[in-house]
């Protein structure tokens, strides 16, 4: 069994670009840290079980949207192919030997790049609310890739995709046991940075009640995936600045089609903000079934007073 990601005394990035100077190559929470040594004391090696093992992965769908395509209708559990750098692909586990609790069953990813296993953010509620155990089934949404590794995004970008393997831990009183998927590629996901869409800027920076703002973004080669959309559905799934939704039914069909790889201004949509206050460095997000986009804080203008 791969060991788990600790300490490592100096990350493959170099000392110099390690986020927020962290000692860690991957830097661990407390909660994990502390999770560490209850499996370090209670650990039960049972994947080898055939009563308890993983089915496989596979999409559920995003934000209470229909999924769109042959490759987002299905939930047949065979690997998660397309995943976004910036995480936040709606994934579901299927498996035999679960926590009834789930966030008792706590994920684990092996990195092929770097051959070491690491322990990923805990279920958030929303997974646990959406979530089944009792059937065999867990959902999760994938965390960035810069959370998850904790580097810096300059070198996440000089690598045009990272591997993972997943296993759980259902945390039992009898101990826990590691479940494994019978079939690796089917427990198998792959982050692309070709298919990480870009948000760029909005014009303009001030946004209000029911305002009208064009957002500049790259969808890169997600566009390729989207397909057979109902005519009340959008390529992407929603933006929302400040946690509130963007309004683009006046303005968007299902029939547009942005494509990817122009630069900054590869695509521009204009919708109307909902109900958000002036306010200073609102946040911007942007959902694709394969996850979410990444925003550039460098490039990105964030909503202010400044005209």
């Amino acid at each position: 069994m791969s060991r788990l990601l600790t300490q490592r005394s100096t990350p493959p990035w170099g000392p110099k670009t390690r986020r927020k100077d962290s000692p860690l190559s991957f830097r661990l929470s407390c909660l994990m840290i502390s999770l560490i040594m209850i499996l370090q004391t209670k650990y039960v090696c049972a994947s080898s079980s055939s009563e308890f093992y993983i089915e496989g992965l596979g999409y559920r769908e995003q934000a209470l949207q229909q999924a769109k395509g042959k490759r987002f209708a299905s939930e047949t559990p065979q690997g998660i192919s397309v995943a976004s750098y910036a995480g936040g692909t709606n994934i579901m586990i299927k498996g035999h030997g679960l926590n009834d609790n789930p966030q008792d069953n706590y994920i684990m990813l092996h990195s092929k790049e770097f051959e070491e296993k690491l322990f990923s953010p805990i279920l958030t509620e929303d997974d646990a609310f959406t979530s089944a155990p009792q059937l065999g089934m867990i959902t999760y949404r994938l965390p960035a890739l810069h959370d998850l590794l904790q580097a810096p995004d300059e070198f996440l970008n000089q690598y045009g995709s990272f591997t993972f393997y997943l296993t759980v831990l259902p945390n039992m009183e009898h101990g826990v046991h590691e479940l494994e998927c019978a079939n690796e590629a089917y427990c198998t996901i792959v982050y692309q940075q070709s298919y990480t869409p870009r948000m760029h800027y909005i014009s303009p920076p001030v946004v209000y009640a029911d305002s009208w703002t064009q957002v500049w973004f790259d969808p890169k080669s997600t566009n390729s995936l989207i397909e057979d959309l109902a005519d009340d559905e959008m390529a992407f799934i929603n933006m929302k600045v400040g946690g509130q939704l963007i309004d683009f039914e006046e303005t968007m069909t299902s029939e547009d089609f942005f494509s990817g790889y122009g630069g900054i201004a590869a695509a521009v949509t204009t919708g109307q903000v909902g109900e958000v206050l002036p306010g200073q460095h609102l946040e911007m997000s942007m959902l694709w079934e394969v996850g979410d986009t990444y925003t550039d804080g460098a490039m990105m203008t964030h909503c202010s007073y400044d005209n």
